[in-house]
């Protein structure tokens, strides 16, 4: 938690996103040069949780409405919000035309959702005000097309507008070999949970969720690269000092990396 709330006061979380959102306006360039410093040195995934809700204010800017945007957008940006993915199921991961999360329609963006998530990463934890969920799932009703073209997306926030805690509960961690500091949950939709269809749009949410996908690949990318290179310096630097076998020729110990190539 000190990690990430030194981030958001030095305004890490601001880099690249826009100067209307309270962002800095950082190019994309520049913004992952200054993140892969951050990600070289922590490579156990505590980036994942500022990437994910930089991914998840991009989404909502791009496909929420008006009140969606006003609502959470800047609390994103300003990392005062987190923001989670929740596609994958029990029996659906990279198969989602078999998601059996459902939602039933209350009033305008309103709907009360039902089913479980599983492989969420950072779903539940007390760093944040707030966490928005971005979760796919399909609308009952005759007019819902089958396969994935009848997903649709839904902003499924921890805490609700009113200052209520939403119907969502945990059911379990996912035990990972890497990037343990980042959680990763099952978890499921109460008998209560409200969910805000995403710019009030029915059936368009796996084109609405590539927007966040893709920039996550980015993101994704971007961490692996950094795990690599940190690999590389702590190799480096065991090679350098580690005294271990004498050379061609000598009899005299010599660190590692004098030795020559195999």
């Amino acid at each position: 938690r000190a990690f990430l709330d030194a981030q958001r006061e030095g305004g890490f979380t601001l880099l690249g996103a826009d100067i209307e959102d309270g962002g800095l306006g950082l190019s994309l360039t520049a913004s992952t040069a200054v993140n892969s410093i951050i990600s070289c040195g922590f490579t156990s995934g505590l980036g994942g949780f500022y990437a994910l809700t930089h991914c998840a204010a991009n989404l909502i800017k791009a496909h929420g409405t008006t009140e969606q945007k006003d609502t959470y957008v800047r609390p994103l940006v300003e990392g005062r919000f987190g923001g989670t993915m929740a596609l994958s199921e029990a029996q659906s991961g990279s198969s989602l035309s078999n998601l059996k999360a459902k939602a039933r329609h209350v009033s305008g963006d309103e709907y009360r959702l039902s089913g479980s998530k599983m492989w969420t990463s950072g779903f539940d934890h007390d760093c944040f005000e707030n966490i928005v969920h971005l979760v796919l799932a399909k609308i009952d009703g005759d007019d819902t097309p089958p396969g994935n073209r009848g997903i649709s997306l839904f902003i499924v926030p921890k805490v609700l507008p009113d200052g209520s805690p939403n119907d969502v509960a945990l059911n379990g961690l996912n035990h990972k070999m890497g990037q343990r500091a980042l959680p990763n949950s099952y978890w499921s939709m109460e008998e209560g949970c409200v969910g805000y269809l995403v710019g009030d749009a029915k059936h368009a949410g796996l084109m609405q969720m590539f927007t966040m996908m893709n920039d996550m690949r980015v993101a994704v990318g971007l961490h692996a690269a950094c795990c690599g290179v940190r690999g590389f310096q702590e190799s480096l630097a065991y090679a350098k000092e580690r005294i271990q076998g004498s050379a061609l020729g000598s009899k005299t110990q010599v660190p590692i990396i004098e030795h020559a190539d195999a």
